[in-house]
């Protein structure tokens, strides 16, 4: 249900922009897709819990990679992080995603990732990557300024 909520919250948010989509606003909705096709799938049973009880959550949709002897990978994401009533979450922060691996494979590939991140520890060591404003709303969520949602449940 909390999903949904979250869903929902996140559907608002971007219904209310301009047709015209800046490229951060069309991150932010392929990313709410993402976590849409998830909370439709079979694996919602366990999606739920680490949902509940995730500190943030890093949504990056369409991570792409490609390989001939050596592979990269590259993708584009937004991270929301939660807020002290643990019902309220912040940001989006945008971080990009990559990677450069060795070994036996030929092909390309596209694919959704999706990070829970479970303690504070680890999202403050996400933080130290970001620059700007979004630094401090991942830090200390709610506490800077920047806007978050509500996510209604039991």
């Amino acid at each position: 249900m909390k999903l949904f909520a979250l869903f929902g919250a996140l559907c608002f948010l971007c219904a209310s922009q301009a047709l015209a989509l800046s490229p951060g606003e069309d991150l932010i909705n392929r990313s709410i897709e993402v976590l849409y096709e998830l909370s439709r799938s079979l694996d919602r049973r366990v999606l739920l819990p680490l949902f509940e009880n995730a500190q943030s959550i890093a949504i990056f949709p369409g991570v792409k990679r490609a390989g001939f002897f050596v592979g990269i990978a590259r993708g584009e994401g937004v991270v929301f992080a939660r807020g002290e009533d643990r019902k309220t979450f912040f940001g989006p922060a945008f971080y990009t995603l990559q990677g450069v691996n060795l070994g036996i494979q030929v092909g390309i590939q596209s694919q959704d990732i999706i990070l829970f991140i479970m303690r504070r520890a680890a999202l403050e060591a996400l933080s130290r990557g970001v620059r700007g404003p979004w630094r401090e709303s991942l830090r200390h969520p709610g506490t800077s300024g920047t806007g978050g949602f509500r996510c209604s449940g039991p």
